[in-house]
């Protein structure tokens, strides 16, 4: 199973159907455009879903510092390129198809993902903080 540190946390991915966009040599070339990507992603057949996965580290931030007011409008740009990224490669563009050529076969087709599971962590550990980010504020 690949293990990767990101944002001080440990992350293990499974050995087959996991990929970092980063990593994607056809991905790569788009750096510097404005494009942002999921950390993560990987395959799950047992539950018949893609899932693409964010980790970010706000542990070091002061009880008295609040989470960036762009960090809402982050996430949705990580996540909505993403999708377009994993769009340009299930429909064949140019790039898509750079891209496609380095993903676990199970992520290649748009005949899977049955189900897409986008999912954030958000490392916090001031109590503050976690009131913040309450699901009943969004």
């Amino acid at each position: 199973m690949p293990i990767y540190q990101e944002s001080g946390l440990q992350i293990t991915l499974p050995d087959a159907g996991s990929f970092r966009f980063q990593d994607c040599s056809g991905y790569k070339t788009l750096s510097g455009k404005n494009l942002s990507e999921m950390d993560f992603g990987w395959w799950d057949s047992t539950k018949n879903s893609l899932w693409l996965l964010d980790v970010k580290d706000y542990s070091h931030l002061t009880p008295t510092e609040k989470l960036p007011d762009y960090l809402l409008e982050n996430l949705v740009n990580k996540a909505t390129d993403s999708l377009l990224i994993l769009s340009a490669v299930w429909f064949g563009s140019v790039k898509g198809q750079e891209i496609c050529s380095e993903l676990p076969l199970s992520c290649r087709t748009p005949s899977k993902p049955k189900k897409l599971k986008i999912v954030f962590v958000l490392k916090i550990t001031n109590s503050l903080l976690k009131a913040e980010l309450s699901p009943t504020l969004f």
